[in-house]
């Protein structure tokens, strides 16, 4: 079977900032463009555009479970995942939640990094919320609907399903979002993971925010006349975090076996990032606002439908997995939120993996998920 892809996306920003990065700078240019990337070499600059025709070329395509639907609202699906490798009696339901901007597949990249493959094999019912595209669903989202509205119904329908609790997982802002859920509505969770989510947006070298905060003036204006976030300004500003990183992977990757379960596992990673999903006008206003100009979260000042968001009151086992590797989430943005939680036991895992890594990285299964497995077991055990 022939995979049609059109590059990284967007593939004139990525091809643009290789060209840049080839450049021999005038002082002017160099000031600005310093802090993101070193020039590359001639013979790399080959490599990275070798990689980028190779990857587009690449004959796998990432085969994703499409599980049993177990609950739908708007644009939003709740699915059970393996549930033929399940033994919910011997493990425990949990709720993957996935960002916003990004589709689900991330818990179930390919057949060598799924963590809900990998989660069912170890005896747990797994759910998976597909928040879908809310550009275009039957209304305009926001924060408080994306809550009220879509999460916290996903995580009564998964428990109904599972008849108790679940513990819910949220990656990125799925984390942000869950840990929101949970302050206004504790009791409907068993436990919580935090992976990789932002809290504190102001805190370590936090060069995402940095950025959004120097792009929202330019954007707020065009996305009232464009009507909802198009994942192409997103994709393009993630690129831009780390340009010579963006080109970089792709020249390893022309060098890689192109038949080996790396050179596979790169392919879904870079699918699934090329896979964005438009945000709709409500939820990119409320996150640029609350989020990265307020820091609302962090402040204390963040409410949903009229009610504070008080972490503080949040009296259930939390896991807070960050790394200080990762570039979209510093690990203090993450960590922040243990401060604010109830003075009980909150595990934290510090790593180094890069924030994809934390899910796709070639330790991941030993580092990360099977630390997550056990801590959802021993909390269980304790209750």
């Amino acid at each position: 079977m022939t995979v049609k892809r059109k590059g990284p996306a967007p593939l004139l920003a990525h091809l643009g900032m290789v060209v840049a990065s080839a450049l021999d700078w005038n002082s002017n240019i160099h000031e600005y463009a310093a802090p993101y990337f070193s020039p590359l070499k001639a013979l790399e600059l080959e490599d990275v555009i070798r990689g980028i025709k190779m990857y587009m070329d690449h004959p796998y395509s990432a085969q994703h479970e499409k599980g049993r639907q177990v609950w739908k609202s708007g644009s939003a699906t709740v699915s059970l995942l393996y549930a033929d490798l399940a033994s919910p009696a011997k493990g425990n339901p949990v709720l993957l939640v996935p960002s916003l901007i990004n589709t689900s597949a991330i818990f179930d990249l390919c057949a060598e990094r799924s963590l809900a493959r990998y989660l069912a094999e170890q005896g747990n019912a797994v759910y998976m919320l597909d928040w879908g595209n809310t550009a275009q669903d039957d209304r305009d989202l926001d924060l408080s609907s994306v809550i009220v509205e879509r999460l916290l119904p996903a995580i009564a329908a998964s428990a109904e399903h599972a008849q108790k609790r679940v513990s819910v997982l949220g990656y990125c802002m799925g984390g942000t979002l869950s840990l929101a859920a949970a302050a206004l509505e504790p009791d409907e969770f068993e436990k919580l993971i935090l992976l990789a989510a932002p809290w504190d947006f102001r805190a370590g070298r936090n060069r995402l925010s940095e950025r959004v905060r120097e792009w929202a003036p330019m954007v707020m204006p065009r996305l009232e006349y464009k009507g909802y976030m198009p994942s192409d300004w997103t994709q393009t500003l993630f690129a831009t975090l780390d340009p010579e990183g963006s080109a970089k992977k792709f020249a390893r990757f022309s060098r890689m076996n192109q038949d080996s379960a790396e050179a596979r596992i790169f392919v879904a990673v870079e699918d699934w990032l090329n896979e964005g999903v438009d945000l709709a006008p409500a939820l990119t206003r409320e996150i640029l606002q609350q989020w990265f100009a307020l820091n609302a979260p962090a402040r204390g000042q963040w409410k949903i439908g009229g009610r504070d968001v008080d972490v503080a009151r949040l009296e259930k086992p939390v896991m807070i997995v960050a790394s200080s590797g990762d570039r979209l989430v510093p690990w203090e943005s993450a960590e922040a939120v243990a401060k604010a939680l109830p003075p009980q036991p909150v595990k934290t895992l510090r790593l180094t993996a890069g924030h994809i890594g934390l899910i796709a990285g070639r330790g991941a299964v030993e580092t990360i998920w099977s630390p997550i497995i056990k801590w959802i077991a021993d909390t269980q055990d304790q209750r």
